[in-house]
């Protein structure tokens, strides 16, 4: 695996505080200082997981999950404000292509985008607006508290949890199920399953709210549930 890293000045990194060969699995680990506002995350393929953290700490880990003839080009870029995290391969979607990112900011970033060919991707404790596509794979949230969430993918289950009230929830697969937790509020709610069931529960469907949700899958089941109380729990899972 190759790995290309760059900074400025205002922005220290400190490369490869880890580096370890087990087996077939390659992974570093990046720490970053300075201020971050927006996250970009392009990859060719494996796992993505962003989450916040209270401690204000900012840290990116890579794993090269298999090995093979095509090795995968791994960029860490921090400039103006700007986290660029890419996987970069000749063969996108690939098993050799795929490398897995453990992605901790501080709070308060105000805008994440995050593409991925082939892999899941895991969202926790985030804020701001919140944009994810990926052609196949899982995408899930935890503690989110986004203005903005708007998630697709093209095969894959859809599963969110929402603290805070939200603007718009937009959640859009070709092929599996939506299920959205959603702090109980006034929503104008687009909810459609082609070949499935929807299910709307502690939602108050208002035509003329300023919230939106839409939920639309292809083939699947679409679910949308209004928190019962402050503990509620998160997303089931399938």
């Amino acid at each position: 695996m190759r790995t290309r890293l760059t900074a400025l000045l205002t922005a220290a990194l400190l490369p490869a505080l880890a580096l370890s060969l087990e087996g077939c699995a390659h992974s570093q680990s990046f720490v970053l200082s300075g201020g971050v506002r927006c996250v970009v995350v392009r990859s060719a393929g494996g796992h993505v997981t962003i989450k916040s953290d209270d401690n204000g700490h900012l840290h990116v880990r890579s794993r090269h999950r298999s090995g093979g003839r095509t090795q995968p080009e791994v960029g860490v870029d921090l400039r103006g404000g700007i986290l660029l995290v890419e996987n970069h391969c000749d063969n996108p979607g690939k098993p050799s292509c795929a490398v897995d990112f453990d992605i901790t900011l501080p709070p308060g970033v105000a805008q994440i985008d995050v593409s991925v060919e082939q892999g899941d991707v895991e969202l926790e404790g985030l804020g701001g607006q919140l944009a994810v596509n990926v052609q196949t794979g899982r995408i899930g949230g935890r503690r989110l508290e986004a203005a903005v969430a708007s998630m697709s993918t093209r095969r894959g289950d859809i599963e969110l949890e929402l603290v805070r009230d939200a603007v718009l929830v937009q959640a859009d697969t070709e092929r599996g199920d939506i299920d959205l937790v959603v702090p109980t509020q006034n929503y104008k709610v687009d909810a459609i399953a082609d070949a499935g069931q929807v299910d709307v529960v502690r939602i108050y469907h208002a035509p003329n709210a300023r919230r939106r949700i839409i939920a639309r899958t292809d083939s699947g089941d679409v679910g949308v549930r209004g928190r019962a109380n402050a503990t509620a729990s998160a997303p089931r899972r399938r």
